[in-house]
């Protein structure tokens, strides 16, 4: 996928990275998930335009990780 550099703080150790980068400029992980208390948690970074919209793989991460937090994976 092209989209743009992001920095934020890692995810955490309690996190299963789902999607990570090695350009030297952004953070590496860019998709986790992880439950807290009773509650599934998702979060994928990526997606600001249409050249990511229009993406598959994007599509697919997004797709599995809705599919995830509704308990149907």
């Amino acid at each position: 996928m092209v989209d743009e550099t992001y920095i934020m703080a890692d995810p955490g150790d309690d996190s299963d990275l789902l999607l990570t980068t090695d350009h030297p400029e952004s953070m590496k992980t860019l998709a986790w998930a992880r439950r807290y208390k009773n509650a599934r948690v998702f979060c994928c970074q990526s997606g600001h335009d249409n050249q990511v919209f229009a993406d598959p793989n994007f599509r697919t991460v997004i797709a599995r990780g809705i599919q995830w937090l509704a308990g149907r994976i």
